[in-house]
C-alpha cells in the first residue's frame, strides 16, 4: 500500500482514460492487474499475498473507480479512508469490498480524524458498487460522474451518527482481528506445548 495514485484527475476525462492513466501512475499493469492469479499488496513492509479470485476482481474494478472519483490516494492513508469511505455508502453484493473494508477500517485508531471524514462523506454520497460497470459507465466523464455520486460537494461536517457509525465500525473489526490473532498465538503454544 506505498503506491501513490494520480494527483490530479480532470473532470472532462472519461473514466476509462482517467483509469488507464491510473493504472499506469501506480504500476498496476495494462488492465489493472485484473489478470493475475495472485496480487501482492504491501502493508508497510509486509508483503501480502492475495488470491485474484473473481469476486475481487468484480469488487477491485469499481475501488479502482473509487480513488479517482473520491481523490483518495493508494497509500497506507488513502487505502484506510477509502475503505471508510465504500463502508459508509455501501459495497452493495460485492461482499470482497465488505470484507477488506471491515479488515482495514480498525486502522482508523491511527488516522481518526481522516477516517471520520471519509466515513461522513461516505454516508452522504454514493459509491458505483450497485450500478453495472459498463461502457455508458466507463465513458462518462469525471465531473459527471462526480456530480451524479454527489462527490462534488464540499467536506461535509461529521455528526454524532457519523462517530457512532465508524465507531462500532472499528471496535467490531479490532475485535474480530484481536480474536483471531489470539485463536492464532494459542494454537501456536498449545502445538509447541504439546510437542507437536
Amino acid at each position: 500500500m506505498t503506491k501513490k495514485t494520480l494527483a490530479t484527475t480532470s473532470i472532462d476525462e472519461t473514466l476509462r482514460a482517467a483509469r488507464v492513466r491510473y493504472w499506469e501512475a501506480n504500476n498496476f499493469g495494462d488492465d489493472g492487474g485484473f489478470s493475475k492469479k495472485w496480487e501482492i499488496v504491501k502493508l508497510g513492509p509486509l508483503p501480502i499475498p492475495i488470491r485474484n479470485i473473481n469476486a475481487r476482481r468484480a469488487a477491485i474494478q469499481y475501488h479502482d473507480l473509487h480513488h479517482l472519483l473520491t481523490g483518495y490516494a493508494t497509500d497506507f492513508s488513502g487505502e484506510a479512508e477509502i475503505s471508510a469511505w465504500e463502508l459508509a455508502t455501501g459495497c452493495a453484493d460485492k461482499w470482497v469490498g465488505w470484507a477488506l473494508g471491515f479488515q482495514i477500517i480498525a486502522l482508523g485508531v491511527f488516522m481518526p480524524r481522516r477516517m471520520l471524514q471519509a466515513w461522513a462523506r461516505g454516508r452522504r454520497t454514493r459509491s458505483l458498487y450497485a450500478e453495472e460497470l459498463n461502457d455508458a459507465l466507463l465513458d462518462s466523464t469525471v465531473g459527471e460522474t462526480r456530480k451524479r455520486l454527489g462527490l462534488n460537494q464540499p467536506m461535509p461536517e461529521p455528526d454524532f451518527r457519523d462517530c457512532l457509525g465508524i465507531g462500532l465500525w472499528m471496535i467490531a473489526s479490532l475485535v474480530f482481528q484481536l480474536g483471531g490473532l489470539v485463536c492464532v498465538v494459542y494454537g501456536i503454544y498449545c502445538a509447541v506445548a504439546s510437542g507437536f
